[in-house]
Formats: C-alpha cells, structure tokens, sequence
C-alpha cells in the first residue's frame, strides 16, 4: 500500500497523481530531499536574521531538520540550538531564542523564525514544486 502523501498546498493534481503512482518509501525520499533543498532560503534568511548577541551562537546554530510523524508524513524545521549549544545553563529557566522570537515585558520581539519563512513562503512552494518533478523524473530514468 502507498503512503499516499499528500502535496495539495501546491495546487498541482496532476504532480499529486504522479507522486501517488509511486511506491511510498520513494515518496518520502523525494519529499525529504525536495523539502531540504526548498526550505535553504528560509534557513539563510533566519540566519541573517538573527541577532549576533554576545557570543554569536544563536547564528551558528540555526539549522533545518526533517520531522518525523509517523509513516505518512514529510516535514522540515528550522531550529535553534540546544541549550546547551548555546551555553544556556542547564538550571536556567530563560531560553534566549524563544524571548527573541516572541519578545519579553524587557525586550520587544525580534520574530527572525517568523519573518524568514513569511518572507520566502512562495519560494519554497515554487521550488518545492520543482524539486519533486526533478525528483520524479529522476526516478523515472
């Protein structure tokens, strides 16, 4: 049985019947591989972004990983680091992203996360698209 994933943010039935006509472990392997390569500009935007603060970690440390949900679902994240690759203690209760993204009663809010995928929503969808038809074309030989 296929996994049948399902691509219906990008409006395109007939790139939907084409990746439904695979095998559900090739779904995800292109979804995955398209995903990463689509999601690049937000990464370079958040990076960008981001404020240095004093030791520049949070920049460096700002990364995409695929999410795992179970058999039929593909899905990508930008992330900040662990606290302990930020050099957050482990016995604080403040997580420096977080009070960037949203903001504290001290500090207004800086959302870099927010505003990095905002801005390059329609990219990654074109590009998405692109991706698995490279991707399927590729399969096909």
């Amino acid at each position: 049985m296929a996994l049948g994933i399902g691509i219906s943010v990008l409006n395109d039935k007939a790139l939907e019947r084409k990746l439904a006509k695979i095998p559900g472990k090739m779904q995800k392997k292109i979804m995955k591989k398209a995903m990463r390569i689509a999601f690049r500009p937000v990464l370079t935007s958040a990076r960008v972004n981001a404020p240095a603060g004093p030791t520049g970690q949070l920049k460096r440390k700002i990364r995409l990983r695929a999410v795992k949900g179970g058999k039929d679902f593909v899905g990508m994240q930008v992330r900040t680091g662990t606290r302990q690759e930020l050099g957050i203690l482990g016995n604080s209760k403040w997580y420096y992203p977080a009070h960037i993204e949203t903001g504290t009663r001290f500090r207004k809010a800086n959302p870099f996360l927010r505003n990095a995928l905002k801005s390059n929503a329609a990219a990654v969808l074109l590009e998405l698209a692109s991706q698995i038809r490279k991707g399927l074309k590729t399969l096909a030989g």
